[in-house]
């Protein structure tokens, strides 16, 4: 029961039952967030950024799993195919 807000560099995750913080996990990237989505079983999450990065992170501890193949421009789009 939670909700996403990537703004800039850092990413808010907030209690969608009360509207508090739970967790801010800042400068995640070195440039502004882009494109966010959250696997199918809200346990991970991809980001782009306006450099072409692209990475993975862990929702509970904000970790990066790992960063996928870098884009030659702004990544505006991200779509996950876990059936592939």
């Amino acid at each position: 029961m939670a909700f996403f807000t990537p703004a800039g560099t850092k990413i808010k995750i907030w209690n969608a039952l009360t509207g508090d913080v739970k967790k801010i996990y800042s400068d995640i990237t070195t440039t502004e967030i882009t494109a966010f989505k959250l696997d199918n079983l809200d346990k991970r999450f991809i980001i782009g950024d306006s450099s072409g990065t692209v990475a993975l992170f862990n929702v509970i501890n904000g970790a990066k799993i790992k960063n996928l193949p870098k884009h030659n421009g702004e990544v505006v789009a991200i779509v996950h195919a876990s059936d592939i």
